[in-house]
């Protein structure tokens, strides 16, 4: 499966209205169904259209104090500009969570305005930790025997630390809006000295095209970073019925059916303690006779052509300004992405070397990762890209129903509001020895 990495920062607009629609608040952390450990933040963002005095948080029924209010929240003064001081809408305080028993919790935030209308809303969050409030002697914290393990994008597990003298496992995972690593879970070994089981990780593949009548390889694979993987499993979910050959195997095959259009297959892997994990792959079928659109200019032999494509990028915005639905999640319309020519001149350079070298990759074929080939062209804190390829060419709708079909992040990326620059470049070569001849590339940055 193709996965990113990018940076992003997610304004959570969760609203919570009074009974004369005077408040509007969020709670950005804890995020509700989270967990959290040591010490962190409770915070987010209220504004009124009179004045908020108060923001009063209670845990499990108690309350922990006043937070702090007045902070600078630029974004949302953007998104609510005809309230009154909705730049200095954050509300924000440092919590020992290692003060709380390991476990579920219960906060409720209130926030009062100066007419004293009341707006409240309740998030749920779990703790863990270690055996300590606060660990204060960093020999306490031995990792030099550890390993780490890397089961999915933005989870890292530490296998066999050290802490206080109690070998644990420590499952990191990252926070958006906290924008770091945060303690997800800590494993300890039960009564009998067996830790608790970790699950392992499906990896079905990432999406591709075949053409009708062509024969097709679904390639699994897995992590499992306490064990072993003893099984593999292969279903068909959607589209039309095909035979699956070796769907007990973690390479699978099949006959693409003479009609085109999306099949959807699931891979279920188990671990040597039963544990178990799903991915999806889509797999569209497609004609074997390319979409009827002009041919770029002929090339010579052995020569690689590219071009930037502001039509690419309008049929992304028609796309991204309108409610999408993104693997079972839905997404609200975002800002239409405006024209960047910097990030079109990598993002066609891109296209081009992978047209040219056969390869298809975020990373470069001399190992130049994503980050650093596009933050030279661009002057903002994130990037993301999104790839594409065929080997026929497609058109610029087909290229987006891609984007919008996959499993793989490619449509959470192309709706995600905090990118506000884009460009798109292709690369084409019908002579370079490779599965795909057309290569698309979407670079955008925020």
């Amino acid at each position: 499966m193709i996965r990113f990495k990018f940076m992003s920062a997610i304004l959570m607009l969760t609203v919570c209205v009074a009974a004369q629609a005077q408040i509007k608040f969020a709670i950005g952390e804890p995020a509700d169904g989270s967990t959290r450990s040591g010490i962190g933040q409770i915070s987010g963002w209220a504004v009124s259209d009179t004045q908020i005095v108060s923001v009063e948080v209670f845990i499990d029924g108690a309350s922990i104090g006043l937070v702090p209010y007045g902070g600078t929240r630029l974004d949302v003064a953007e998104a609510f500009p005809d309230y009154p001081d909705s730049d200095l809408s954050g509300w924000s305080m440092k919590w020992n969570y290692a003060l709380l028993d390991e476990g579920p919790h219960e906060m409720l935030v209130v926030v009062t305005d100066i007419e004293g209308n009341e707006a409240s809303q309740i998030h749920s969050f779990s703790t863990t930790g270690f055996n300590s409030e606060f660990i204060e002697n960093p020999e306490d914290v031995d990792l030099t025997g550890a390993s780490i393990s890397i089961p999915e994008p933005g989870k890292i597990i530490v296998l066999g630390a050290v802490i206080e003298g109690e070998i644990v496992d420590i499952e990191l995972r990252w926070v958006t809006a906290a924008q770091q690593f945060q303690i997800n879970k800590v494993f300890r070994e039960e009564n009998n000295g067996e830790k608790e089981n970790l699950a392992p990780r499906a990896n079905a593949g990432g999406s591709f095209e075949v053409e009708t009548g062509a024969n097709a390889t679904l390639e699994g694979s897995s992590i499992d970073p306490d064990g072993s993987v003893v099984s593999y499993a292969w279903k068909q979910v959607t589209g039309t019925a095909v035979d699956l050959y070796g769907a007990n195997l973690r390479v699978a095959g099949f006959t693409a059916p003479e009609t085109p259009g999306a099949l959807r297959f699931r891979l279920t892997v188990v671990d040597d303690d039963g544990a178990r994990d799903d991915d999806d792959v889509v797999v569209e079928v497609v004609d074997s006779s390319p979409d009827p659109q002009p041919e770029p200019e002929p090339e010579p032999d052995d020569n690689t052509t590219g071009e930037t494509s502001k039509s690419l990028l309008s049929a992304v915005n028609d796309a991204r300004t309108q409610p999408q639905t993104c693997n079972g999640t839905e997404f609200p319309a975002a800002p239409a992405l405006e024209w960047d020519s910097d990030l079109a001149s990598i993002a066609m350079q891109h296209s081009m070397d992978m047209a040219s070298k056969g390869y298809f990759s975020h990373t470069s074929a001399d190992g130049t990762s994503m980050g650093s080939r596009v933050f030279p062209y661009w002057s903002g804190t994130r990037v993301g890209e999104n790839l594409a390829a065929s080997s026929v060419n497609r058109s610029d709708s087909h290229v987006v129903r891609m984007w919008l079909t996959s499993t793989a992040g490619h449509c959470e990326l192309l709706m995600n509001p905090d990118f506000t620059h884009a460009g798109v470049g292709a690369g084409y070569n019908t002579r370079n020895n490779y599965t795909y001849h057309y290569f698309w590339t979407l670079d955008m940055g925020g």
